[in-house]
């Protein structure tokens, strides 16, 4: 017999290593909160891309615009009327500022100033808009409107645009330190 009693013992078998599957249940949730988050995002990028469409339209017809001028296929007040025409429905129809359907002349001139944070429309070559596009003698600085068309178009935005009009028309205060500025031409 033997006297050994480490002998009866059997080979040290090691325990199988952790796999990395399946995943433990704090990496589901964690998963779950990624893919969540991935289609919250995709959501909130595809409405804000679809609700810029009508400016992301107004900028190309406007550009559209420029050219045919440039080219020659319209007079410059032809460009201004239809100019005024693009501005008027881009406000009114795509991002439903109704209170700017019945403007005209000054009113739309200072609606235009507030929207786009300068004087360039009540007091400087943007003047063309109000009345003066109806006198066929009147003489327009087509430069100067295009430039103040580009940065007017810059700066609108579909939901900011329509409260920041409501904002400045309801505070007199803001837009009586507007008059008192000079014009930025």
């Amino acid at each position: 017999m033997n006297n050994d009693p480490l002998a009866l013992l059997r080979d040290i078998r090691l325990p199988v290593e952790p796999d990395w599957w399946p995943l433990a249940f704090g990496w589901w949730i964690v998963a779950a909160l990624i893919l969540v988050g991935c289609i919250v995002l995709t959501r909130l990028m595809a409405r804000a891309y679809k609700a810029r469409r009508p400016t992301r339209a107004a900028k190309q017809l406007m550009q559209d615009l420029f050219e045919e001028h440039s080219l020659g296929g319209i007079t410059d007040l032809e460009f201004v009327h239809r100019s005024n025409s693009l501005l008027k429905r881009l406000f009114v129809v795509a991002l439903r500022m109704d209170t700017l359907a019945k403007a005209s002349n000054t009113r739309w001139l200072q609606a235009l100033d507030t929207i786009s944070n300068s004087n360039n429309f009540s007091s400087g070559s943007g003047q063309i808009l109000g009345l003066q596009r109806f006198n066929p003698n009147s003489a327009p600085d087509i430069q100067g409107l295009k430039r103040h068309l580009t940065e007017l178009l810059a700066k609108v935005h579909p939901t900011k645009t329509k409260q920041l009009f409501v904002y400045n028309s309801t505070n007199p205060a803001l837009n009586a330190r507007k008059q008192i500025e000079p014009a930025n031409d």
